[in-house]
């Protein structure tokens, strides 16, 4: 676990030491899980759309002239089109060309200088929903997928840190163990999303990263996180994993026990047949009362 200098102090470093073990822990953590959110990246960009060929013959020759003039060209229009549905597609290809720069760190870095310029809410900008898709390919390269968790580590701005959790997210979400032995690729990610949401200002990005944290399997965390005085523990999957597991234990202990003519155990039956009637609200009051 990397440790950064960011806000949030005692509680956020708390969070970010349980992260693991909650993340493997939850019932929830699949790795064939495909994004959280109600529409994917593809859907979002591919409904139909006004477009300017004009716009998108403008990116075309910037593309063509190349060098750093073409570049911050490109980052100027990204910025100026953004909120007009007819530039969508020209926007699509500046992302396009930026990733497509033969030093992928460089092509990354435009990339998010131009999606920090763009002041639409992360929530209802679709044209980053395709970059943080094409930004997908990156990841690929262990080298460049450690690069891109350290450069969502430090970003100031929102735009950027969301565009890079919710690709980094995506990506390592659809990883099965082969990939990600151990999930330790999975885990390491939650821990940074708890990091990333403390150094967030804007609630629609700080919900943005606790849904990124919920696709990673760490349901648990995002509820302590979105209800710190942990009002209702029972709500936690590893406390309703705990409740079954207790109910199932003491049913079994009952029925082994139900027979035994032994003195020794004559005084065990009482109770342990008590907690075997239990109720599941019944025994979760019980359990956390141990807490």
């Amino acid at each position: 676990m990397r440790v950064l200098a960011i806000g949030g102090g005692i509680v956020a470093v708390a969070l970010v030491a349980t992260a693991t073990f909650m993340v493997v822990r939850s019932p929830d953590r699949d790795p064939q899980t495909s994004s959280v959110q109600a529409e994917d990246a593809t859907a979002k960009v591919r409904r139909e759309l006004p477009r300017d060929p004009e716009a998108e013959a403008q990116v075309d020759e910037l593309v063509a002239e190349g060098g750093i003039v073409g570049e911050r060209r490109m980052i100027e229009l990204y910025r100026r089109w953004a909120g007009q549905d007819d530039k969508v597609w020209a926007r699509r290809k500046i992302i396009d060309a930026l990733l497509a720069h033969a030093d992928k760190k460089r092509g990354m870095k435009l990339l998010l200088e131009a999606v920090a310029g763009d002041e639409t809410p992360v929530k209802d900008d679709e044209v980053l929903a395709y970059a943080a898709e094409q930004l997908q390919a990156y990841w690929t390269d262990p080298a460049m997928y450690g690069y891109g968790r350290d450069m969502l580590l430090v970003q100031r701005d929102e735009k950027p840190r969301a565009l890079l959790a919710e690709s980094l997210v995506d990506y390592t979400a659809k990883l099965d163990e082969s990939a990600d032995p151990e999930y330790q690729l999975r885990t390491g990610l939650a821990s940074d999303m708890v990091d990333v949401f403390y150094a967030a200002k804007d609630e629609g990005s700080r919900e943005h990263m606790l849904a990124g944290l919920d696709q990673l399997g760490g349901s648990d965390m995002a509820k302590l996180m979105r209800s710190p005085d942990l009002a209702d523990v029972g709500e936690l999957s590893t406390a309703r994993l705990r409740v079954d597991a207790t109910q199932q234990a003491l049913a079994d202990m009952d029925e082994a026990l139900a027979d035994e003519d032994d003195a020794d155990w004559s005084g065990m039956l009482g109770p342990l047949r008590e907690l075997a009637g239990l109720d599941r609200d019944e025994l979760e009051e019980r359990l956390a009362q141990q807490q």
